[in-house]
């Protein structure tokens, strides 16, 4: 099973929390990646012939989790564990993990270092079968889907039409290639019951005012990550979609344009969106207050403590751990947006109305997509039809 980045990131933040007011970042870190190294090494190569690193005999990761809640693990650890690695592999000098002044006395260091490596125990820590590829990490590779091979294929042949244009093909061998079918996306969405659920439970979580917003409005991940203040407009009931912020590998935080023309609109804001506006803006205040000159100020309405954007995935990631943790219906956190066009066809709002409000490029997609949510209503347009025929109504 692959292990995810988000994972591998939550685990990271919640080792150094463990030791954060024991020592500043730069001491703490070399504890966690060391710890991080044990690990991952030890899942790689132990047992291995010939593996790039060398693992002695009671110096691996399983023998440093038989340590915890030793009286004196720290000199185990030391003696165990990071000095056979050390010397076996020639490696750089490791931090002392029998240090009182950064890691406590007695009990203290003993806790500590015992909490610490537990974190590391988490199941879907494992990269016996992982490899670790372009800042991905991932078991096999990962089949590409219908849709990106199509767009792959029109940009080969776009690209080889060129080269036939420039006389340096005679023909285009990306003609005699048939890209395969796009499968329809299998549509997720939880009924009424589940999104009333989920909002309570996810309510005094980190990101319930983005998950309720998300309901409220339909808009996609990126483009509640990436709106501003400035797009908004409390006083007359709208927001403009005009951004959208995502993570890309190898650039980090990056903003641009919503994903089409006509994604870029205007959304009309109901009584409990502004109130939830007017709340999140009341936050920001006192946020601001107590960060002080720590504040970034970047007007983004849904924002870290400190003024600085979301990191997209980690939205996600927590997502997933509250579906999981009240065993709720497995759903992506994008069916909050087929929530908001389920229920708003549901409610009879124009399919023109819910398709402009999602920003489809054409209704054509919106009806092909909630089809079945339109069912209902095709049966009673027939039958308001022929009750006019037969003069019933």
């Amino acid at each position: 099973m692959a292990v995810k980045k988000s994972e591998l990131y939550s685990i990271l933040w919640s080792s150094c929390d463990k030791l954060r007011g024991g020592m500043d970042a730069s001491q703490y870190k070399d504890y966690v990646l060391v710890i991080l190294f044990i690990k991952y090494v030890s899942d790689k190569y132990s047992g291995m012939p010939f593996a790039p690193i060398k693992i002695p005999d009671g110096a691996s990761f399983t023998d440093m989790v038989a340590l915890k809640g030793s009286s004196d693990i720290g000199d185990q650890i030391n003696r165990k564990i990071t000095g056979p690695l050390q010397t076996s592999n020639n490696l750089s000098d490791m931090p002392d993990f029998n240090d009182a002044t950064k890691l406590g006395t007695g009990k203290d260091m003993v806790d500590t270092l015992t909490n610490l490596i537990a974190i590391f125990e988490n199941p879907n820590l494992n990269f016996s079968s992982n490899r670790a590829e372009d800042d991905d990490i991932q078991s096999e590779p990962r089949n590409l889907s219908a849709s990106t091979v199509t767009q792959l294929h029109n940009v080969f042949k776009q690209a080889l039409s060129h080269a036939v244009m420039d006389g340096i093909l005679q023909r285009n061998p990306a003609e005699y290639i048939k890209p395969p079918k796009k499968l329809r996306a299998k549509f997720e969405a939880w009924e009424l019951e589940t999104i009333l659920e989920f909002l309570e439970l996810s309510a005094d979580t980190r990101y319930g005012d983005l998950y309720k917003f998300a309901v409220l409005t339909g808009m996609r991940r990126s483009e509640i990550c990436g709106l501003k203040w400035a797009a908004v407009n409390l006083s007359e009931g709208y927001l403009n979609v005009v951004r959208t912020l995502q993570y890309i590998n190898g650039l980090g935080m990056v903003e641009g344009k919503p994903k089409t023309h006509r994604s870029e609109r205007t959304i009309s804001l109901s009584k409990e969106v502004l109130d939830l506006l007017r709340s999140i803006k009341g936050k920001q205040v006192l946020q601001q207050y107590y960060a002080g000159n720590l504040w970034q100020g970047l007007d983004y309405v849904f924002a870290n403590e400190d003024g600085s954007p979301l990191h997209p995935d980690l939205v996600t990631q927590e997502f997933k751990r509250i579906v999981r943790r009240h065993n709720l219906p497995d759903m992506k956190l994008h069916g909050l947006r087929h929530a908001f066009a389920s229920l708003a066809l549901s409610a009879e709002v124009p399919a023109k109305v819910v398709s402009e409000a999602l920003g489809h490029s054409t209704i054509n997609i919106t009806l092909d997509i909630y089809s079945h949510v339109l069912k209902p209503q095709k049966s009673a347009a027939v039958e308001q039809v022929a009750n006019l025929l037969s003069g019933a109504i």
